[in-house]
């Protein structure tokens, strides 16, 4: 287990703050000339931001005791709001920023300023607004549109306003990465990795662009040449958190969780605000069965961030501590946020599944699909919701869709086989399973299904032949066991069926199959007291079963017919 009391020592120590790449990108403040604004200017200057804030904070106080020449409190309020975010206290600046707006609407500066705050907020939507205010008018408007376009998804949008910005001929090195992190995020990996090539020249940003080169060869599934990108970033900077955040992703993937873990806590340690992060290690332990840690990191997670990832993480746990109420929440709420997410529709659908709820999991399992192709899980499980519900051509047509997609997926095959066996299509069931057999013969249900349908076409040895080794891979099957009475007592073996039946019925005392069966058999042989309190025990088991009521009926008559003949014989 991560121990808490290293978790905590991880958590107090020294935060490196990562630059982002927004922070890098130069906007021009109103020099400041007044002269009773010098020493805090010098303050800026010099990076004492807390001395500045005390100082802009006292001017504001003295400025509301004048009565003449009055400074303009917009200007004032500006200073105070630039300083709070530069000492990240982003909630407070923007609360300042909005107060010059509403004092003078009409100053571009504060709509730069706010809409660089909500960036830090990530409220995106909102900062494109603010810089939408500037009016395009310089090379920072189109890059922090593009930022803040980029970061709502619009990738093609942030690319053309990078490119927007290039035409005024500065910034050339920051902007090709920008450019190369929207790339990236449009899934135009390649040209993405090509272009951080071309982008490092020795300076600062380097590692900025190394960054955007390992992120995409991460998604491009180059995981080998993206670890090198990372184990380079990490000589350059071991204080940089980025590449141990991407190589924590990457060995997760890799199923290496545990070296997963110790990257990504090593992130974590670094940027302690590392929400992604703080994501993948609930997602690694969820890997690793440790459910409670999964869910504990997810809510870690989730106090700096209500992400669908963490939401997705915390849901998955849940689902497997059999706390599906709760799972469900949790995916809505992460659907809410990311409605087309293909694994989140998944794990949504399989725990309506679950809990009974099979025609709404449908729904879930076709967003799974429509947003992933290829996802092989969800054309299974909307396969067998369709089953459940009795829908069987729906069925089989989805399994034929997953056959087509994975030619050697055995459970489609048997599903299929399943589906056909319920319409009585049992030569073209029989088809269906043996091609499932032949992909996994140690698949005990399998055998169980195909030796029925080889009942349903009298050809009892045959089945015999299935259910025995049904029985071999799982000696422990009470099915398997009672269907080989069945089978037997087809073929008139009453004996053998018998015992079969009793054999059954001590693996599980509740298998009413294997009672009725065995009532029937015990009819057939005379053995009618027996037969009687079988059959009692197998209606009580499934009291709305028509047909073993019928035997019931049966076997109550015999015994006490035979009951009267032993009295008569006396």
């Amino acid at each position: 287990m991560i121990q808490k009391d290293l978790l905590e020592k991880k958590q107090q120590s020294k935060i490196i703050k990562q630059p982002q790449l927004i922070d890098l990108v130069k906007y021009q403040q109103k020099e400041i000339v007044d002269k009773d604004l010098f020493k805090f200017k010098q303050l800026l200057d010099q990076r004492n931001y807390e001395e500045a804030l005390m100082e802009i904070e006292e001017i504001m106080k003295q400025n509301q005791l004048l009565k003449d020449e009055k400074k303009n409190d917009d200007e004032l309020l500006m200073h105070k709001s630039n300083i709070l975010l530069r000492l990240d206290k982003y909630k407070e600046s923007l609360e300042c920023v909005n107060q010059a707006l509403a004092l003078n609407p009409e100053n571009k500066e504060l709509y730069y300023l706010q809409g660089i705050t909500l960036v830090k907020l990530n409220k995106f939507s909102e900062a494109f607004q603010s810089f939408i205010h500037t009016s395009h008018q310089n090379q920072e408007s189109y890059i922090y549109l593009g930022i803040a376009l980029e970061s709502m998804g619009g990738y093609t949008g942030a690319y053309n306003f990078y490119e927007e910005a290039q035409k005024y001929g500065e910034n050339s090195q920051l902007l090709n990465i920008l450019k190369a992190q929207a790339l990236t995020g449009s899934r135009k990996y390649v040209q993405a990795v090509e272009l951080c090539d071309k982008t490092i020249q020795n300076t600062d940003l380097d590692k900025f662009a190394y960054s955007v080169k390992a992120r995409a060869l991460q998604m491009s599934l180059r995981y080998e040449e993206a670890i090198e990108v990372c184990d380079k970033l990490i000589q350059m900077d071991e204080n940089y958190a980025i590449p141990y955040e991407i190589k924590g992703k990457i060995l997760s993937v890799l199923n290496r969780p545990e070296e997963a873990i110790e990257q990504c806590l090593k992130a974590i340690e670094l940027d302690q605000n590392n929400y992604l992060t703080l994501a993948t290690i609930s997602g690694v332990l969820n890997q690793l069965k440790r459910y409670e840690e999964a869910i504990e990191f997810s809510d870690k997670s989730l106090q700096i961030n209500p992400g669908d990832i963490a939401l997705g993480n915390k849901g998955l746990a849940l689902y497997n501590l059999n706390r599906l109420e709760q799972a469900v929440q949790c995916f809505d709420l992460a659907l809410q946020i990311t409605n087309n997410h293909p694994l989140i529709n998944l794990h949504m659908g399989t725990t309506l599944f679950e809990l009974g709820r099979v025609k709404e999991s449908l729904e879930y399992f076709d967003m799974a699909i429509k947003n992933n192709p290829i996802s092989i899980n969800a054309y299974l499980r909307k396969g067998m919701a369709l089953f459940t519900l009795e829908r069987y051509q729906e069925a089989i047509d989805t399994f034929d869709l997953l056959i087509s997609k994975q030619p050697n997926n055995d459970q489609a095959f048997f599903q299929k086989g399943r589906s056909l066996y319920n319409q009585d299509r049992f030569e073209e069931a029989l088809l269906a399973l043996n091609q499932a057999l032949k992909l996994n013969p140690d698949v005990f249900l399998i055998w169980n299904i195909a030796g029925e349908t080889l009942m349903a076409l009298n050809k009892f040895d045959e089945a015999l032949q299935c259910f025995y080794r049904s029985n071999k891979l799982n000696p422990q099957d009470e099915v398997a066991m009672a269907l080989i009475g069945i089978a037997l007592e087809s073929m008139n073996k009453d004996d053998d069926a018998k015992h079969w039946f009793t054999e059954a019925i001590k693996v599980n005392p509740k298998s009413h199959v294997a009672l009725i069966y065995l009532a029937k058999t015990l009819l057939k042989t005379g053995d009618h007291e027996e037969a009687f309190y079988a059959a009692k025990r197998a209606v009580f088991l499934q009291p709305q079963n028509q047909q073993y009521q019928e035997i019931y009926v049966k076997a109550v008559f015999m015994y006490e017919l035979s009951k009267k003949s032993k009295e008569q014989k006396e």
